[in-house]
């Protein structure tokens, strides 16, 4: 079976131990997303709460215990609203973006570039409405050209 091996275990148990002292209260994580920043060489995991929160952690490969986490700034949502996240880097313009999908039916971006203090921005994506409660979870890639994101 595919991700069961050593190495899917070595990765995993070294994610714990680094993630040490990351704490969430139990049941309120309703969405995760990972990703490398190779500009910065950065591990990101980005979490969704059921308070309405998107939390980010981050940590340099190959180093004990994390760099860095908080909460997005100027990111909120209402409690219990998001229901689905995905997030990737794209490293030709530097930049981050984490997708959020709401019980609303709305899909919602928030971007910032690599280096920069707070997100540079958000909002929903335009013309992209489902129907409320239908959104059960998100993908996200960068395919080439690098131009063309897909959520």
């Amino acid at each position: 079976m595919k991700g069961t091996g050593p190495t899917w275990t070595r990765s995993v148990l070294s994610a714990r131990r680094r993630c040490n002292g990351v704490q969430f209260s139990p049941g309120s994580i309703v969405g995760l997303a990972a990703y490398f920043s190779s500009d910065e060489k950065l591990n990101h995991v980005i979490v969704g709460t059921n308070a309405g929160k998107v939390h980010e952690i981050w940590w340099e490969s190959g180093h004990a215990g994390i760099d860095g986490q908080g909460d997005l700034q100027g990111v909120q949502f209402s409690p219990g609203s998001i229901v689905g996240l995905a997030a990737y880097f794209s490293s030709d313009e530097k930049l981050h973006d984490v997708i959020v999908g709401t019980n609303a039916g709305k899909v919602h971006e928030i971007w910032w570039k690599s280096g920069q203090a707070g997100i540079e921005g958000q909002g929903d994506l335009q013309g992209v409405q489902f129907s409320p409660g239908s959104i059960v979870g998100l993908a996200a890639f960068l395919p080439l050209p690098p131009s063309q994101q897909k959520a």
